[in-house]
């Protein structure tokens, strides 16, 4: 999908949800979720109807941002000598790093989504952000500014993220010890948003933040109603489902670090 950059309309035919002055039909409703420990901040007025962070995003500057990226740095060398078996045990064991974006146009009120398609490994049908993982000796900014480019085309420049959210999940689609998603949000960018990877998904473009669909994968739901609220985080997500793997017999608590903010998501989702 095509669309005009930075303040331009969705063009004609585009499968974009419309704005309504109901955000109560939104998939992100206006009720955020508590934290282990303490309480939401409230949003402010202006900060409900925009979706805008309060002061942790840079402002909006003019023109767009060259397209510099942060080479990763090569693996280390007990990592590449090792082999295959001993490194997917190692790896395995480990928590995966996550990097999502929210490319947020002020101006217009929307942010940019993708729709997960059949090739997929979780999530079918459900909206996300652009989202993928760290690569071993890869900055967690400069994935993020790769999983963007390779997923809608667009170009940010890794000093134009700003710490959006954090989410830690106990466990996930090819993440048996659980992973962190470092969300990032961005102001400025260059190129439109187009489906780079129709094989695992069947569209992306600017949604409208008062029109935002219902079906979203659930841990990104979380991040959206935090970064509406302007809650930075952490968000704990199916925390449940990790301490009954590990043999932890006790229900989790609503309120409590394990098992807070938790919803009855498939053990596909993450």
């Amino acid at each position: 999908m095509t669309a005009p950059q930075n303040g331009n309309t969705t063009p004609p035919g585009s499968d974009v949800p419309p704005a309504t002055d109901a955000p109560a039909t939104s998939g992100v409703p206006p009720a955020r979720e508590a934290p282990a420990g303490g309480a939401v901040p409230p949003a402010t007025d202006a900060a409900a109807a925009s979706g805008v962070l309060p002061t942790n995003e840079a402002p909006a500057t003019s023109g767009s941002p060259s397209a510099s990226t942060v080479p990763p740095a090569p693996p280390p060398a007990w990592l590449t000598n090792a082999s295959p078996s001993a490194k997917d045990a190692l790896l395995g064991s480990m928590t995966m790093l996550v990097a999502a974006v929210i490319v947020h146009d002020v101006a217009r009120g929307r942010i940019v989504l993708l729709r997960r398609g059949r090739g997929s490994p979780f999530g079918h049908g459900l909206w996300d952000l652009p989202v993928g993982k760290c690569e071993p000796g890869e900055p967690v900014t400069a994935a993020a500014v790769r999983e963007l480019r390779e997923e809608t085309g667009l170009v940010v420049a890794p000093e134009a993220l700003t710490l959006a959210h954090v989410l830690h999940a106990g466990v996930g689609t090819g993440a048996p010890n659980g992973y962190l998603t470092v969300v990032f949000a961005t102001r400025t960018w260059s190129g439109e948003p187009e489906n780079r990877e129709p094989g695992k998904h069947d569209h992306v473009g600017w949604v409208q933040l008062d029109a935002l669909p219902r079906e979203f994968v659930p841990s990104t739901q979380k991040v959206l109603q935090s970064w509406l609220a302007g809650w930075p985080g952490p968000t704990l997500h199916r925390w449940d489902r990790a301490a009954h793997r590990l043999g932890d017999p006790t229900p989790a608590r609503p309120g409590t670090g394990r098992g807070a903010n938790q919803e009855g998501a498939a053990a596909a989702i993450p």
